[in-house]
């Protein structure tokens, strides 16, 4: 019961573009992984029932660590460093520049959020991969 009012105290209207974006990239990601592994492993390759399986695990185990962020658990996260591009002059504006509305990114959010946001996104993934393990 304390998760839920937890949740409904940090979720804002302005997570939702980080998360449609997070589980996209996360879900393409997946199937690419699943893709490979069926092609590099050949004839060995596990069946796609249970390579879903172990991804659905995979995301549970990080819905777990995201809810241990959430409860004020310390977990370091491992990020890749990033180098800043500059975009060519045609790409510099966006179509959603021209909206009224700010446009929030994943890395604008704070801790609690980005821990929200990635709870939500890796609950998703395993219950869409879990229940693809038992339908194929």
């Amino acid at each position: 019961m304390a998760l839920k009012k937890r949740i409904k105290d940090i979720w804002s209207r302005q997570m939702t573009r980080p998360v449609i974006y997070k589980l996209f990239t996360r879900a393409v990601l997946t199937l690419l992984v699943i893709k490979l592994a069926q092609f590099f492993m050949g004839k060995n390759a596990p069946r796609t029932a249970n390579l879903c399986a172990v991804l659905g695990l995979v995301f549970l185990l990080g819905c777990f660590l995201a809810y241990l962020r959430l409860d004020g658990v310390k977990i370091s996260q491992f990020k890749l460093p990033r180098m800043k591009k500059k975009d060519p002059p045609f790409l510099q504006k966006d179509m959603a520049d021209f909206t009224d509305e700010p446009i929030t990114t994943f890395d604008d959010l704070d801790t609690d959020e980005q821990a929200l946001a990635v709870l939500i996104v890796d609950a998703i993934l395993a219950v869409v991969l879990l229940a693809l393990s038992l339908i194929l």
